[in-house]
């Protein structure tokens, strides 16, 4: 390296040096991509180096590869059913070009990278294996994670991207896996196993590397626990460490005292059964302020995608895992339940209006805006327990989602109701320019009584109007403080 006669001044560097700029090339945190409206956060690293000389390329390889904390993962599904990405949570696709970020996400718009990849091969290579369906839910998320082109995912996530990685791994595994104790019925003729109705994992560790290099990241794994999980430690250096990191994942000693208690197989399963109902509320709660967020900050087709998963998760644990039937809490009858649905179903159209997007009607547990508009009115007393302004504000949400978003072609049937409103509770100068501009809006439409087949510019001109509008409208938040 300290050599004059060297092809290039940074091989002339002493050693230290040399790999300090490396460091500064290669950082992580100075090649990350921000989230935008068009383009996924992420990683672009400067590869302009790799070409100076064979010598400088095998040498800066070297350390993208081997010095920087990669952990590699396999997975037997060919898309999320929760995406990561929407979430804000960076990866590297090895078999995939970077995906269109255009929702909605049954599929991420992915084409083959061109040239075979020589990835990192990472501290850790963790495969997962989901189970094959066995449930009318699973069938249904297995059409959404595969395809006849997309069967498979090589992925590379970062030492500080892995717990937020794993935490919506977790999401996809209770949105489709069992939780039953292993032995108890699954179905009338299907009894639990491990392994079989749970993932199988296998935690492969690189070879030459001291524990203290791998040994925390294997612990993140622990939040994939689960009575039907199957999990393997390899190549691990240190025996008794492999097996202490193995009852820490699978919670072996939870489960041993559940059983010196003499509880049942049964029992064991409703225990399961209401862990995961406190876990799964949680994501809910987690994935809705998540959207939150990306709402308040304009980035709405994150804030969908957010509200979307919450859906998807939702509506796969309630079907393939039920909590006991004695406790009711996430039901019709829990107010956290219902208020939960209901700003989902607001903020998804908050989200569709002020973004621009055009996904089709939105019916949050089968029930549209318009039966959501009438649950708000009841809960809120009418109103007064909200803002009035506010009240107001999510008034003409549902009206104007509904004629958005169901074709009505009876005329603008909710266009004199806003009129009505907004004429009695406001004047012109009390609107901001956006909500002044959409009312003046429907007010045109509504007296020229054009209809959507009637006028079809009109429809444009008020999703334009809508976008205007509600682009500061503030997520509801009942459900989450």
């Amino acid at each position: 390296m300290t050599n004059l006669t060297s092809a290039s001044h940074l091989e002339a560097l002493p050693a230290e040096l040399f790999n300090h700029t490396l460091s500064y090339i290669f950082n992580p945190h100075e090649s990350e991509i921000e989230e935008s409206i068009t383009e996924f956060g992420g990683y672009r690293f400067e590869t302009s180096l790799l070409r100076i000389n064979k010598n400088i390329h095998q040498l800066a390889k070297s350390h993208l590869h081997h010095v920087l904390p990669w952990v590699q993962f396999s997975l037997n599904w060919g898309a999320f059913a929760i995406e990561p990405r929407w979430l804000g949570v960076n990866y590297i696709n090895t078999y995939y070009v970077k995906a269109t970020k255009s929702p909605p996400a049954e599929f991420l718009k992915l084409r083959l990278r061109p040239v075979p990849q020589q990835a990192p091969s990472g501290r850790l290579h963790i495969k997962i294996e989901f189970p094959h369906p066995s449930h009318e839910a699973q069938e249904e998320v297995m059409r959404m994670v595969k395809s006849g082109t997309n069967t498979s995912m090589s992925l590379l996530v970062l030492e500080e991207d892995l717990a937020s990685f794993m935490q919506v791994l977790r999401m996809n595994d209770l949105a489709y896996c069992h939780r039953n104790f292993p032995g108890t019925l699954i179905s009338s003729d299907i009894y639990a196993s491990r392994g079989v109705h749970g993932i199988k994992s296998e935690i492969v560790v690189a070879p030459s590397q001291q524990p203290k290099r791998y040994q925390h990241l294997i612990l993140e794994f622990h939040v994939m626990r689960d009575s039907l999980h199957k999990t393997a430690i390899v190549g691990h250096g240190d025996i008794q460490l492999v097996k202490k990191s193995m009852r820490y994942i699978q919670q072996q000693l939870n489960y041993s005292a559940q059983k010196n208690l003499g509880l049942s197989k049964t029992d064991m399963s409703g225990r399961l059964s209401l862990e995961t109902m406190g876990e799964a509320i949680s994501s809910l709660l987690w994935l809705k302020h998540r959207g939150d967020e990306y709402l308040t900050e304009g980035l709405y087709s994150n804030a969908y995608m957010c509200y979307s998963s919450a859906c998807v998760l939702e509506n796969n644990w309630l079907r393939i895992a039920p909590p006991p039937t004695e406790f009711n809490f996430w039901t019709i009858v829990g107010c956290l339940y219902v208020t939960f649905g209901m700003s989902l179903m607001y903020n998804m159209a908050i989200a569709k209006m002020a973004g621009g997007l055009d996904l089709g009607p939105i019916n949050v547990r089968g029930t549209s805006i318009v039966g959501y508009y009438g649950m708000l009115a009841i809960l809120s007393g009418g109103g007064r327990l909200l803002d009035h302004h506010r009240f107001v504000e999510l008034n003409m949400v549902a009206m104007i989602y509904e004629n958005l978003a169901e074709d009505v072609d009876d005329g603008y049937r909710s266009f004199d109701l806003i009129e009505e409103i907004w004429e009695e509770h406001y004047t012109t100068e009390d609107l901001p320019s956006g909500l002044g501009l959409l009312y003046k809006t429907v007010k045109r439409i509504n007296h020229a009584g054009h209809t959507p087949t009637s006028h079809p510019e009109s429809l444009q001109e008020l999703k334009g109007a809508a976008a205007r509008g509600f682009a500061d409208t503030k997520p509801l938040k009942w459900a989450v403080t």
